[in-house]
């Protein structure tokens, strides 16, 4: 059985502290992967999963969601903390925060237009990485770094004690006014790295500058890493070449790897970007032939189906979001192609098998499926 590269990297313990001040120790782990992908509702680890989160002003108090019980725990070790202020750990490590070992480590970045002096005004960037301990919930910086803001909602990567991830310049500009308008579209993406023993960033550089040519990829350009497959961190680019393309919502999609040993990048032949990624696992969908490539264990299969956008692959069954079914959950034993429908299960995607059965998420939704449960909800 295949584990998405989500998967947490070492053991693993949780002890969280509830109002009355009892451990509670929720997430014991023996796993040994190496790697962890994390992005915007998709925070999942082998025994359980984030949840909830704020988001500027919006959202709730980051909760850990247990496979096991099926109940989730406020991620605050503070004594008969109420989770309602800003001294809750829980409300301060944002939507994409990431467990390694018992820390948590999150990305916090202030950026904008400062006054100087000589009446000069500058843009700047202050990011950092921060570590919680789940223990204490006392917050240390990691490191500081002041050339761009880290795109963490749209993936990144825990691998060999670094974490990896895409970051934006914001792409600042000012007008003949001495007014600045920035944004984390366009401009320069870039792959950068944080090696969590001794603090070390590294900037690899941008991601492409072949799109600066358009004049529109100034208002359409982002970079998201999907996951690491063969040793190799795969990232999305896109950007629109006309603002006619723009207004229709029509991308140019480029596929890099990074080489995590030699630290190069180079385009992939993948043509197209993957809805689907793990260790030894991809998946995407070829319009050229109309087709769904699965590509697992260096072995390439096609599949007809409709265009995919959103797909998983566990137990040798790919599982497919239908967009134009009212985004119905569709999946195929990967044996022998025979497909199969899911009742009532629709915006639904399995992420992650526990104990032999499917857990399946949407949004912070979250509920688990036996291989028996699974098929008795087929339609046909």
């Amino acid at each position: 059985m295949k584990k998405i590269i989500s998967l947490i990297s070492a053991s693993l313990f949780i002890f969280l502290t509830a109002c009355n001040n009892k451990p509670n120790p929720i997430m014991p782990t023996s796993s040994t992967d190496k790697s962890i992908y994390v992005a915007e509702c998709f925070d999942n680890y082998e025994d359980g999963r984030i949840i909830g989160g704020f988001n500027g002003s919006d959202g709730t108090p980051s909760k850990y969601f247990d496979y096991g019980t099926m109940e989730s725990t406020v991620l605050c070790s503070r004594p008969n903390c109420k989770h309602n202020t800003d001294e809750c750990i829980a409300r301060n490590i944002g939507i994409c925060p990431m467990l390694v070992q018992n820390s948590i480590y999150f990305f916090k970045s202030d950026y904008g237009v400062k006054e100087e002096k000589n009446g000069k005004r500058n843009f700047y960037i202050n990011s950092k990485l921060c570590r919680a301990s789940l223990e204490t919930s006392e917050i240390e910086v990691v490191t500081n770094f002041t050339d761009c803001v880290p795109a963490d909602t749209r993936g990144y990567v825990f691998h060999n004690n670094k974490i990896y991830f895409t970051a934006d310049d914001m792409n600042p500009k000012c007008d003949d006014y001495g007014a600045f308008y920035y944004s984390n579209i366009g401009g320069t993406h870039y792959l950068c790295s944080i090696d969590l023993e001794n603090g070390e960033y590294k900037n690899y550089g941008s991601i492409y500058d072949g799109d600066k040519k358009f004049e529109s990829a100034d208002s359409s350009s982002s970079a998201k890493i999907m996951g690491i497959y063969n040793e190799k961190l795969i990232v999305n680019y896109e950007f629109s070449k006309s603002y006619d393309d723009l207004s229709e919502g029509m991308f140019t999609e480029l596929i890099f790897e990074f080489n995590l040993e030699k630290n190069e990048l180079i385009e992939s032949d993948i043509p197209s970007k993957p809805v689907f990624v793990n260790s030894d696992t991809i998946v995407y969908y070829d319009d050229s032939i109309k087709k769904c490539i699965i590509i697992d264990n260096n072995v390439k299969r096609e599949l007809d189906t409709n265009k995919v956008t959103f797909a998983s692959v566990h137990n040798n069954k790919l599982f497919i979001r239908d967009d134009k079914n009212e985004f119905a959950l569709i999946w195929y034993n990967l044996s022998d192609f025979s497909k199969h429908n899911v009742k009532d299960m629709n915006c639904y995607m399995p992420v992650s098998m526990h104990n032999s059965s499917y857990i399946l998420t949407n949004g912070d939704k979250t509920i688990k499926l036996t291989e028996e449960e699974l098929l008795a909800l087929d339609k046909e």
